[in-house]
């Protein structure tokens, strides 16, 4: 039994609203990644106090070579070291500096691991929970959306990542300075210190703002993305009416709304990392100012002090910008794991007991809707054998397609009982489900693969001999052969080296290679030149008896070859029987004969 695709995901649409701290949204980001998160962490701490030693031996040796002295006292807090030797600080500076080296590369290394990990996990979640949830919800979607989440949403994941671990070294790293200057020169590093915080403060009002000028933006981005994809897929239709200045009109309002938004968005972005150093460093001249005051001897102590503010004000800067950024981020993240959550609550149960052959079909006052007080199906109910051939007739709106998808067990009635072998069709597993049941829709989408991945169809597992089968049975297979690298051709969606009716000729294929017991069609003949129907149809007349076949049809020349035919109108059954039966008792019937204009 197969397991479940996906057992964590995490979305459902939101409207703009008061946001909570960015924290509290970055549990997908740690979540396998601690000791990832523990390597940057340490790597960044011991980075830091290691610069600051550093740069404080460098400068203390630098002034006493310019005043002419071979030794220098050290003093850090606690530590007091007399009478070093420039050459030995130098060394030892040199020794931290192969040291920082190390560390940067473990640190990168983490880094760039965590970011890559969360970004291929957010792609994997979000896919395999769209597969695995219901055709109820998966049919909701927008157009373009799953792509948006998929590619813009899911970038910011990463980008998020990456500006996690950077706010990390930031912060461990400004933590390590201030307090190696502390050591050096409480009075200035504490002037500097409060003014961090109160900096920090001043600016949260501009980190609210972007957060709301993010989701702005992000809403408008997935707004965007599915206009072109709708843009794309009626792309014919647009050129043949003439409507490309409207429709390009269409998507440039959404665009000029993008770029206001985007406008805020980068300004605010822009501004507040330069705002930030400029208040920063005034601070800083402030602790200067304050230190000088106290100690005006030593000149190596004071530039020290100097040199190490200025680094942990820089990395100060880095905590703003990276804050931010986060911030910016944190819409994306929850649209992509709200979207998860959506998914996995819709999740469709794979877990039953095994079908076997499928030896009769009964439906007994199925009801379905997609609006409860008004049903699209409603008490149908009818008996099917193995080997039957069912057609299936209506007017437009009439219940046909949702009776499909209820069959295929992608709709679950909402009342009634759909049965398989005189059991609920809920309780077998859904995989052994699938393996007795095909479908043929009416306008088969292919894969940009080969002729015979396009029959595969994702089963890898399948044989060249029962794909050259199936495409027998579907009589494509000479024309697979002679395309100029036969079954190995690579075709697609567009599918230029085939035509309409080859094409749904290869849906069947798709549908018969897998051998399964029952076959339902979707108007598989509709758009198809009589060449085309005709070899269907034999297709079909050699297949009766073997598998149970569902029809569902406007031309009535393709429902000849079933044993029964239903007649769906409003959601109701009204009348089921032999083509003779129905040209009888049912008046829809009797017209839809009349317009074909096949004898009655």
């Amino acid at each position: 039994m197969r397991r479940p695709l996906h057992k964590e995901f995490p979305l459902k649409q939101k409207k703009l609203r008061p946001l909570p701290s960015v924290g509290r949204h970055l549990g997908s980001l740690v979540d396998g990644n601690r000791w990832l998160l523990t390597v940057v962490a340490a790597t960044s701490l011991v980075s830091g106090f290691a610069e600051a030693s550093v740069i404080y031996l460098v400068v203390k040796a630098a002034s006493a070579v310019a005043g002419g002295e071979g030794t220098v006292d050290l003093s850090l807090g606690p530590v007091v070291v007399s009478g070093a030797s420039t050459t030995s600080m130098l060394l030892i500076a040199t020794f931290i500096l192969v040291l920082l080296l190390g560390l940067a590369v473990a640190n990168s290394a983490a880094a760039a691991t965590m970011t890559t990990r969360s970004l291929n996990r957010a792609r994997k979640r979000t896919f395999s929970g769209f597969i695995a949830t219901s055709w109820a919800l998966k049919s909701q979607e927008s157009e373009g959306r799953l792509q948006t989440l998929l590619s813009h949403h899911v970038a910011q994941i990463g980008s998020a990542s990456l500006r996690l671990t950077n706010g990390i070294t930031a912060i461990l790293n400004f933590l390590a300075y201030m307090v190696s200057a502390l050591l050096i020169d409480p009075i200035a590093a504490g002037v500097v210190l409060g003014g961090v915080v109160a900096v920090g403060a001043l600016f949260f009002p501009f980190t609210r703002l972007s957060k709301r000028l993010a989701r702005q933006n992000m809403q408008l981005t997935t707004s965007y993305a599915g206009m072109v994809a709708e843009s794309v897929r009626l792309a014919q239709e647009v050129s043949v009416f003439d409507v490309g200045t409207e429709a390009s009109e269409r998507l440039a309002v959404k665009a000029d709304e993008a770029e206001r938004v985007g406008y805020r968005a980068r300004f605010v972005g822009k501004l507040t990392p330069k705002a930030y150093q400029y208040i920063a460093l005034a601070l800083m001249a402030g602790g200067i100012a304050a230190a000088s005051q106290f100690n005006t001897e030593d000149v190596g102590e004071l530039g020290a002090i100097v040199l190490l503010l200025v680094r942990a004000l820089t990395y100060g800067q880095q905590m703003s910008t990276s804050t931010q950024q986060l911030a910016e981020c944190r819409p994306f993240i929850e649209e992509v794991e709200d979207q998860q959550k959506r998914y996995q609550r819709h999740q469709v149960a794979r877990e039953g007991e095994p079908l076997g052959r499928v030896r009769q079909l009964r439906l007994r006052e199925v009801t379905y809707g997609y609006d409860t007080s008004v049903p699209v199906l409603a008490d149908v109910s009818f008996d099917i054998e193995a080997g039957d051939a069912v057609g299936i007739v209506g007017p437009s709106g009439s219940g046909k397609s949702t009776l499909v998808q209820v069959l295929l067990r992608l709709r679950s009635p909402q009342q009634g009982r759909y049965e398989a072998n005189g059991r609920e069709a809920s309780e077998f597993e859904l995989d052994d489900w699938y393996r007795r049941f095909a479908f043929v829709p009416q306008d088969n989408l292919l894969l940009h693969a080969s002729a015979a991945d396009n029959i595969r169809f994702f089963r890898p597992k399948l044989s060249q001999e029962s794909v050259e089968a199936a495409a027998r049975m579907a009589h494509i297979h000479d024309e697979l052969v002679a395309l100029p690298d036969g079954y190995e051709t690579d075709i697609g969606p567009g599918a230029r080296n085939l035509s309409g009716g080859q094409r749904q000729r290869l849906g069947l294929a798709r549908a018969l290679v897998g051998d399964p017991d029952v076959l339902v069609l979707d108007e598989p003949t509709s758009a198809l030149d009589m060449r085309s129907e005709e070899l269907i149809q034999q297709s079909l007349h050699d297949l009766k008896g073997r598998m149970t076949f569902f029809i569902v049809a406007h031309r009535m020349s393709t429902l000849t070859i079933c044993d029964r035919i239903l007649v769906l109108d409003r959601g109701r059954l009204v009348a089921q029987g032999s083509h003779a039966e129905l040209q009888q008792n049912s008046a829809f019937y009797q017209e839809a004969l009349r317009l074909s204009q096949i004898a009655s």
